[in-house]
């Protein structure tokens, strides 16, 4: 919706060159003991010790990440490391049958466990945003059947405005610079679509 590294808060974080900043979902109905997904991941990859250490906290998504170059390098290489299992059992009891972590969307199973259990702060200067807070917002728990209290984007006032000045905001006011997760609401994707398309023609 924005340049993300013209976000205030974030103008001067981007010298640190290991700097980077990882996004949380929406608590309390994304937390990892109560998706069976992500849960489903972290135990077939580490074991059922990992994911009951780290199952209390929020997930957070391996599909936003920002940083400074340095550390997007340092994250890709931790992150790809954990194809090892003899990498990925130095957390966790030997796995009978290692083949079935290789799998789709595994790599949240692996962003979650190296964040909460500390591996990425031992050589990142890591910064975690709660879901509506920071640079980007990640909506996708407002939908499908474990979705926030049913309540609809503009319920909670995340969705706001009209076609085609409509946005998503931060729990505090802003208009968010990303959004992240916004093809789960076709409807607004297809506002979003509309609003660019006409400013383009204006600007």
């Amino acid at each position: 919706q924005s340049d993300p590294f013209r976000y205030k808060p974030l103008m001067n974080v981007w010298q640190r060159s290991n700097q980077i900043f990882m996004f949380q979902e929406t608590h309390p109905n994304r937390v990892i003991n109560r998706d069976s997904q992500n849960l489903y991941w972290i135990s077939l990859c580490y074991g059922n010790g990992v994911a009951r250490t780290i199952g209390t906290n929020t997930i957070s998504t391996s599909g936003l990440i920002m940083g400074s170059r340095d550390a997007a390098l340092a994250y890709s290489f931790l992150i790809t490391t954990q194809m090892n299992p003899a990498l990925r059992n130095m957390y966790n009891e030997t796995l009978p049958d290692d083949h079935n972590c290789m799998r789709f969307g595994v790599d949240q199973g692996f962003h979650n466990v190296l964040l909460y259990q500390q591996v990425f702060s031992k050589f990142l200067d890591v910064k975690l945003y709660a879901q509506g807070e920071g640079p980007a917002n990640i909506v996708g728990g407002f939908f499908g059947e474990s979705k926030l209290l049913r309540a609809y984007l503009s319920e909670w006032k995340i969705l706001r405005g009209e076609a085609p000045y409509k946005y998503i905001y931060n729990w505090n006011g802003e208009i968010c610079p990303v959004v992240h997760q916004l093809d789960r609401f076709l409807y607004v994707f297809i506002h979003s679509f509309v609003r660019s398309f006409v400013r383009s023609f204006i600007n």
